[in-house]
């Protein structure tokens, strides 16, 4: 009896384990698709913002300015998009929670095609300072689609998934100036904002058409809060760190953010804000474009 019972129980177990590989691999498959696209979308992001706006001083002296004035206002271009940036980043992060990751990311690449194709028809300097202005209030879409890849990767494949995002976008930001190079060589400076923002479009769409975003709104609202003082000592202490870390060849790795977030948030009592804001400070004077590469 014992024999026939073990005999039977040897293909449910069989099927039982085959149906387990296949529902398994069919994750896999789905995942892997989403990420690529992530990834994608991801990379054309910093080539066509590096083909671009490295080049804006001489834009500026195409438009008449001298080469000191060409040199105050990038500068000034830098300092005030950056502090449109530090107010803005933390709204859209909120509509992001509330609307999802994929609608921040559409968001920011449309603004992004408009900023573009402005670009190329400027005429007088305080035009594009006022584009640069606009982009830094629009927010970029490296936050959501960061996020948007931890939370498509598995759990396995976290590290390694978002060590290839990382790589994805130091490839774009070392082929973005090639690519801006030869195209400004072609048909010049208006002609490359152009062709940035029609590239922008595809990308775009790419976002809107093929990246998926998981329903996980609800679950994350279960988190507990942080207080005020956990807060500003988090930001303070990862400010800090990016800023303390930039002079590397290529930029300190940074943890995936989602995770950072959830190791940190037991961890900090509220005399750690005292100490992190000073620590803020002083990393942020000592790399004031830090918003730049966040």
């Amino acid at each position: 009896m014992n024999v026939r019972c073990r005999v039977r129980l040897v293909p449910s177990l069989r099927l039982y384990n085959g149906s387990v590989t296949s529902v398994q691999r069919q994750r896999d498959r789905e995942w892997g698709a989403n990420f690529a696209a992530i990834l994608v979308c991801h990379f054309l992001n910093f080539v066509l913002i590096q083909a671009s706006f490295p080049f804006i001083p001489l834009y500026l002296r195409e438009l008449g300015e001298s080469e000191s004035s060409a040199i105050a206002w990038t500068g000034l271009m830098q300092v005030v998009s950056s502090g449109m940036m530090m107010v803005a980043n933390p709204v859209w992060g909120s509509l992001s929670d509330r609307f999802g990751r994929k609608a921040m990311i559409t968001r920011a690449q449309t603004a992004a095609v408009a900023v573009y194709g402005l670009m190329g028809l400027t005429t007088q300097t305080w035009q594009v300072v006022g584009l640069r202005v606009l982009q830094g209030a629009v927010g970029g879409s490296g936050a959501p689609l960061t996020t948007l890849a931890a939370v498509t990767l598995p759990p396995h494949r976290l590290s390694m998934g978002m060590g290839v995002f990382q790589t994805a976008q130091f490839v774009g930001v070392s082929a973005g100036p090639v690519l801006g190079g030869l195209v400004a060589a072609a048909i010049g400076f208006r002609g490359t904002f152009h062709v940035t923002a029609g590239l922008m479009v595809l990308n775009a769409l790419l976002a809107y058409f093929v990246i998926r975003e998981p329903k996980d709104y609800g679950a994350a609202r279960t988190h507990p809060r942080l207080s005020f003082s956990q807060g500003l000592a988090f930001v303070s202490r990862a400010l800090c760190c990016r800023c303390t870390c930039t002079r590397w060849p290529a930029k300190a790795p940074m943890p995936p953010r989602p995770l950072a977030w959830s190791w940190r948030r037991r961890r900090l009592g509220p005399r750690a804000a005292v100490r992190s804001s000073v620590g803020w400070a002083v990393g942020l004077v000592r790399e004031p474009s830090w918003l730049e590469r966040c």
